[in-house]
């Protein structure tokens, strides 16, 4: 589904057209740090909240994540 938006810009009128397609790849990635969420809550016993800041921490990343765990 294509949405158009029209802006201001002092006095001159931009078109700009654009797809959800970023949204539905954004969904994705939120899904999959979900799950990264979700097995470091299972595997050291925190909160959801700890589990995030610690995946923020690191990036996102993972196998960052737990390396870094195991190590502090």
């Amino acid at each position: 589904m294509n949405q158009k938006i029209v802006m201001r810009n002092e006095d001159q009128e931009v078109e700009v057209s654009g797809t959800e397609q970023p949204v539905e790849i954004q969904q994705e990635t939120i899904k999959l740090n979900e799950a990264h969420i979700d097995l470091i809550v299972k595997e050291f016993d925190v909160d959801r909240f700890q589990a995030t800041r610690w995946l923020k921490k690191n990036e996102g990343d993972l196998q960052k994540t737990i390396k870094w765990i195991i190590s502090n």
